[in-house]
């Protein structure tokens, strides 16, 4: 679902981590991959086998072509005795972090000559290079020479050279990295050097159980005793229970109101009522939570005949929505039917939606201009998911020459003079003269002396932000019969906005369509109001065909085609006078303009309150600001925790460091 059971152990390959901890692991057992892809002639399936060590070509890039996906995973099995692996990692954190240096490492010992010799070792280990890189040189040293700590001592110093970093190695901390380098290779002698012990001692007490190892068996290294500790890792140890307590402090007690007008409440409590103020309450799905059983919105048990839908996406923007070929999409195998705007007018309902202005389309209608990539243009419904995305793709649209300008970025907005105007709000007191002349005056530059007037001036830059829930965007739409026309079950921030959505691209009267909504599955914001159109499309498609219908976004879709938290660029004057006791601020002058999207959205009520909360705590006398959002090429952005207060106060903190 989209909550549990989306990652797997080929996805961690794929992705290439230079810091993985499986991925140094694999390598050192001489994990293989095998690649399967299906062949030219579309009957065959070819497959190449891929040593795990070889996999990694550079950073977040591996030996996988075209058409390819890891088919298996073929790890070898280590014998009962004499061959060990272990893993080694060091983060921050002993838990759900990330790491810093992190290591696999496999040895072969063999009795030889009176002694244990080494046969084969080797060491691998992520976050010294771009990529899960093998420390072959020190292998070498460590094969056919004996299992002792000078053989180790002479690897360690190989090592070194090996795995040397530059002072400035991305991600710093060099001499540390490679400290830890060389302390896992220590821990690792000392960690076989105990097993070691284990398998002699069960050897020796029961020969028949071990074919092919004869006795009397070579000594083992000896290690002092305050080295034993070395031989634990917490990556393999025991993990310990864990528990915790908060304490509530005891709610103050005054004698007040409640006294007269209740005066049967210490009666209540004497004859053993319980006084729940200021005790902890558990979390009402806690429990559910922690042991997985909560159920999202993905995890309802559909009706009986519940189709499942995939959106059809703009791949290109900036021209005419000519038009677009269904017939291929109906061909598709399990496919039930395809929608757009037409459908929409079908039904009576209204294309239109938004939650200030009503600018944005469900479906945008053949002929209209594409604002943006992952404009939605209709939607496919089959028996399966599969058969739904199939249908989807299958779809021909058909696309007019770019016209006019595109702009991207807030700096192309601004060029082009694309703006939401009614967004444009301006802040202003104290002198207004000094806010006019600030422009105009020279950037202070050298030391400054008491009774100066400092002026600085620049910009800044706040970058986008993906909500990035748990549970992507998804709607189960069940028309019916009954007083409610449609039930709505949804991972949405507000019922309200997505019944009044599905109202009206439907056609049904809002009291007949009953939004539930149990558990979302993470928000931040990011499903107060673009849900909208998701919802909105299940509701057409469903009413249209008068079966249940599903539609939970991919989690690429989701990414492309819902918004993300406003990009902001902020253009700043401003000044301060020199005194006896520091520096005391006199104006400044601030333009705020955030990346709005193709839809106004709440870009408005966002650049508000980035205006009014911008200054913080700094006073200065004269003050000016002016904000507004830009129109650009981009999905609709939206909500986000904090809602455009981060934006405004960050330029202002960054205007006092300046």
């Amino acid at each position: 679902t989209q909550i549990r059971n989306v990652a797997c152990l080929g996805g961690n390959l794929v992705t290439a981590s230079p810091i993985s901890d499986m991925n140094p692991m694999l390598a050192s057992m001489g994990a293989n991959l095998v690649l399967a892809r299906i062949g030219d002639d579309l009957k065959t399936i070819e497959r190449r086998s891929v040593p795990v060590s070889e996999f990694f070509l550079r950073y977040r890039t591996v030996d996988i072509q075209s058409g390819e996906f890891i088919e298996k995973i073929e790890v070898p099995v280590l014998p009962k005795a004499f061959e060990y692996v272990k893993p080694f990692k060091q983060a921050r954190r002993r838990e759900d972090d990330i790491s810093i240096v992190t290591s696999g490492m496999h040895i072969k010992l063999t009795p030889k000559d009176g002694a244990f010799v080494i046969e084969h070792a080797a060491l691998a280990f992520g976050g010294m290079a771009p990529k899960t890189v093998m420390a072959t040189k020190t292998a070498e040293v460590l094969i056919g020479s004996p299992f002792s700590r000078e053989t180790f001592e002479k690897a360690t110093e190989c090592l070194l050279s090996e795995m040397n970093l530059p002072e400035n190695v991305p991600g710093g901390q060099a001499a540390f990295r490679m400290t830890l380098a060389t302390s896992f290779l220590y821990k690792f002698f000392l960690s076989i050097v105990e097993e070691l012990k284990k398998d002699v001692a069960a050897i020796e007490a029961s020969p028949s159980g071990f074919s092919g190892i004869s006795l009397p068996l070579p000594g083992i290294p000896e290690v002092d005793e305050s080295e034993l500790s070395g031989a634990t890792s917490f990556v393999s140890a025991e993990k310990p229970s864990v528990s915790g307590v908060q304490t509530y402090p005891a709610p103050k007690v005054a004698s007040g109101l409640e006294d007269k007008l209740l005066p049967n409440t210490d009666a209540a409590k004497i004859k053993g009522a319980e006084d729940s103020v200021g005790k902890p309450v558990t979390h009402q799905s806690g429990p559910l939570h922690c042991t997985g059983e909560a159920v999202y919105c993905d995890d309802i048990n559909a009706p009986s005949g519940t189709l499942h839908a995939s959106l059809i996406l703009a791949t290109e923007c900036g021209g005419i929505f000519e038009a677009i070929d269904k017939e291929a999409a109906l061909r598709t195998p399990g496919i039930v039917g395809v929608f757009g705007a037409e459908d929409i007018d079908i039904l009576g309902g209204e294309n239109k939606f938004g939650p200030i202005a009503k600018d944005e389309t469900v479906f945008l209608p053949i002929g209209e201009r594409i604002g943006y990539v992952g404009q939605v243009l209709g939607v496919a419904v089959g028996e399966t998911l599969d058969s739904a995305e199939a249908g989807a793709r299958a779809a021909t649209i058909k696309y007019g020459s770019p016209s006019g300008p595109i702009p991207v970025s807030i700096e192309d907005a601004i060029a082009c003079n694309s703006f939401y105007e009614a967004t444009r709000h301006t802040i202003a007191r104290g002198d207004k003269s000094a806010l006019e002349a600030l422009k105009e005056m020279k950037d202070t530059t050298g030391p400054a002396k008491v009774g100066d007037l400092v002026k600085v001036s620049g910009s800044f830059r706040n970058g986008a932000q993906e909500h990035f829930y748990l549970e992507t965007q998804s709607t189960l739409v069940i028309p019916t019969e009954g007083d409610t026309n449609l039930t709505v079950f949804s991972s949405t921030q507000a019922a309200s906005h997505t019944q009044e959505s599905c109202a009206s691209a439907t056609g049904t009267p809002q009291s007949k369509v009953v939004v539930r909504m149990k558990r979302m599955g993470g928000g931040f914001g990011g499903k107060e109001t673009r849900n909208c159109f998701a919802s909105s499309a299940a509701a057409v498609a469903a009413k249209r065909i008068n079966r249940p219908v599903l539609l939970t976004l991919p989690r690429n879709v989701d990414m492309l085609t819902t918004g993300h938290r406003h990009c902001f660029l902020s253009k700043y004057h401003a000044t301060a006078r020199i005194t006896e006791n520091g520096a005391k601020l006199e104006s400044v002058q601030l333009q705020l303009f955030s990346n709005g999207g193709w839809g106004m959205d709440l870009s408005g009520p966002i650049v508000d309150r980035a205006i009014l909360h911008s200054d913080g705590v700094y006073y200065f006398p004269n003050f000016g600001i002016e904000g507004v959002a830009c129109k650009t090429a981009q999905a609709p952005h939206t909500a986000y925790r904090g809602f455009g207060g981060p934006q405004g106060i960050a330029a202002f903190e960054h205007i006092m460091e300046h």
